[in-house]
């Protein structure tokens, strides 16, 4: 970094949490000036059936201290079987666990009703 670049840390530093968050923000956002309209309209797209698969019923959103825990237990190479019935989402917690098969695809989320 610049002598003028750890000068201006050194006082972003010293601002408030949410002054400094703010000031990442849009240090961040500088950054991205140049925007892809094409991969703007893909991600619009995207939302939208996203979207439309949670009202039309298609998924079921889970909640996120269950999502959370779901990836730390994949981290550790146990997953879900979201196929059978008292998975988690039935509240049956390690119950519903099983180890995958080598080759097996693990299940993703949201969980496809």
């Amino acid at each position: 970094m610049t002598k003028k670049a750890v000068e201006l840390l050194e006082d972003a530093l010293e601002l408030t949490p949410e002054d400094r968050a703010d000031l990442a923000a849009r240090l961040i956002d500088s950054l991205d000036s140049d925007t892809n309209s094409d991969s703007e309209e893909a991600w619009e797209a995207e939302i939208d059936r996203r979207i439309a698969e949670i009202d039309s019923g298609a998924v079921k959103l889970i909640a996120w201290n269950d999502a959370r825990k779901v990836l730390r237990d994949r981290a550790e190479g146990i997953a879900y079987d979201s196929h059978s019935p008292g998975g988690p989402e039935e509240g049956r917690g390690r119950d519903a666990l099983v180890r995958p098969a080598r080759n097996s695809r693990c299940p993703c989320f949201p969980t496809r009703v």
